[in-house]
């Protein structure tokens, strides 16, 4: 078990584990990646922009070479490609995750103190860092079967045109999920660890939340339901929505601030 201080000390204690050989990669930096801060998570526009590149280079290629030249063209840069949204994504869902448990475990240290008069520190078991990358590897592999469609699809010219001016429209929005996913998977692991059995949901409070009535989306779905209600509830982890905890649903921007009982056995 690992008593973790503060947020530097928490940057530092998984960068001696990547470097210890846990089975963790640390990606090299990208430019942009330093921005991600959730919950805005600017980053992710390092990982749209290689979609957008290899979309804007597929097309290039389509004007200057003649079918079977550009079927070899797509072969070709086929393992380039790969590695370079395994890379963008790798760096950047990394951090996302850094954020994710410095963030959850400052907010339960400030609410233990608000509510019990003394000092605390969360305990974050080293296999937290295991399970975490497990997530961050599932989204860097659908980032990878995302660009693998992106190249199938340009061999046919009969769905290309419709298929990239969808792509160029919701690929930021693709990444952005895929990290509020794996900040909410880890704010729920971290939250777990410290005993936090209930949160009190937080929406964005803009426009773009769904539910406000006087938003872009006054109406839910079923994958994605009525969120601008479910603001300043309390939800237990164990029982979640049936479109799932914030950060869970298709779009969703939502967090989930730690709730504070006098149960919390793991806090030291």
């Amino acid at each position: 078990m690992l008593v973790v201080q503060d947020r530097n000390k928490l940057l530092n204690r998984y960068s001696r584990l990547v470097e210890r050989g846990t089975g963790l990669k640390l990606y090299p930096e990208v430019k942009g990646a330093e921005f991600v801060t959730s919950p805005s998570f600017r980053g992710h526009m390092a990982v749209a922009n290689v979609y957008r590149n290899l979309i804007k280079l597929l097309d290039k290629a389509k004007s200057i070479k003649t079918k079977d030249e550009y079927a070899t063209f797509v072969t070709a840069i086929n393992h380039d490609v790969i590695e370079r949204i395994s890379i963008s994504s790798g760096a950047f869902l990394e951090r996302v995750a850094i954020e994710a448990a410095a963030r959850s475990k400052d907010a339960i240290e400030g609410g233990f103190e608000r509510v019990f008069g003394q000092k605390a520190s969360v305990v974050i078991p080293d296999a937290f860092w295991g399970a975490t990358s497990d997530n961050a590897l599932s989204a860097m592999t659908r980032f990878e079967a995302d660009m693998q469609k992106v190249m199938d699809k340009s061999l046919d010219d009969d769905e290309w045109g419709t298929f990239k001016e969808k792509a160029e429209k919701s690929v930021t929005r693709r990444v952005a999920d895929e990290a509020f996913l794996l900040y909410s998977k880890t704010a729920e692991r971290v939250q777990g660890y410290a005993g936090v059995t209930e949160y009190v949901w937080r929406t964005m409070k803009d426009n773009r939340v769904v539910g406000n009535p006087n938003g872009m989306y006054p109406i839910g779905s079923p994958d994605h339901m009525d969120h601008w209600t479910r603001d300043g509830k309390t939800f237990e982890w164990s029982n979640p929505p049936p479109d799932g905890h914030p950060g869970q649903a298709y779009g969703c921007r939502c967090h989930a601030l730690p709730l504070m009982r006098l149960n919390n056995p793991e806090i030291r």
